[in-house]
């Protein structure tokens, strides 16, 4: 919500993306990070927005999720 985005912007996001009001095509480019707070950005289609050093943070990971990046990487 508003407060979130709100922080974000306050602890350094250059960019802010509301996954319930803005189109997918908002990733428009790689970034060096992606903190995923929502929870609603598949790992897979994350690494896809991620420059190739990047990191996609998972504030509140769940078990399935953890396994299969560890199986990636």
């Amino acid at each position: 919500g508003p407060k979130g985005q709100d922080r974000m912007r306050e602890v350094g996001a250059d960019r802010v993306i509301d996954y319930r009001q803005t189109p997918e095509d908002a990733f428009d480019r790689q970034y060096d990070v992606i903190i995923n707070a929502s929870g609603q950005l598949p790992f897979e289609k994350g690494r896809q927005y991620l420059q190739p050093r990047g990191r996609l943070i998972e504030p509140a990971p769940s078990i399935p999720l953890v396994i299969g990046s560890a199986l990636r990487n």
